[in-house]
Order: structure tokens, then C-alpha cells, then sequence
């Protein structure tokens, strides 16, 4: 079955958005958005189509791709990662450098 197909078959209007996706679902080296009519295979070479649960665990995953959460947030060591964004927020303050070298010149800043 193609990717175009495939597609169909779960209930997804076939565009670049879901060929991608389907791409990075299927963790394939071929890009199904730049070739739709591609065979989608899973690792071992099985026809996607045939593998126990599809489409529902595309479906099920696409949901997430599609709508993710809007905020994702781990905290680790006192940092916030927002995935959705890209940004941290630190919390407390920065911890001050080592001020020995203050006043002096450095043969790198010449």
C-alpha cells in the first residue's frame, strides 16, 4: 500500500503535512511527502497496512502530532523547557561567574 493510500485508508486528506507525518511515524528514509506513491514499509520490510492495530495506532498517533498539547512541560535542576516554544525559564537566579579575572586584561581580548 502507498502512502497516498494508506493515508485514505485511516481517513486523512493526503497533503504534505500528513505524508510527513507519516513519514516520522513510520521512521522511514524514504520522505513520503516528496514521494507519496512510495510502498510504506516498516522496518522488517512488512506492508504497513498488515501490521496488527493500523490504522487505529496512526490515528491514535496523529491525533498527538496534529493537536499536541499546548504546553509540555519537564522540570529538571530547576529548569523549565517549553517544547511547544523552544524557551527556558530559569528559576532563582544565575549563578554569579568567577570574578578573579575582573579588571585585568586578557590576552584573548586583544
Amino acid at each position: 500500500m502507498t502512502a497516498r493510500e494508506f493515508l485514505e485508508w485511516a481517513g486523512y486528506e493526503v497533503n504534505q503535512t500528513t505524508l510527513f507525518a507519516l513519514t516520522e511515524y513510520v521512521g522511514s528514509d524514504i520522505d513520503f511527502s516528496q514521494f507519496p506513491d512510495a510502498e510504506v514499509l516498516t522496518a522488517d520490510g512488512t506492508p504497513l497496512s498488515e501490521c496488527t492495530g493500523e490504522p487505529a495506532l496512526f490515528q491514535e498517533w496523529m491525533e498527538i502530532y496534529l493537536h499536541p498539547p499546548l504546553e509540555l512541560e519537564v522540570e529538571y535542576n530547576d529548569i523549565h523547557f517549553q517544547h511547544w516554544t523552544g524557551t527556558q525559564d530559569r528559576r532563582g537566579p544565575i549563578p554569579a561567574q568567577n570574578q578573579s579575572n575582573q579588571g585585568k586584561e586578557d590576552k584573548n581580548d586583544l
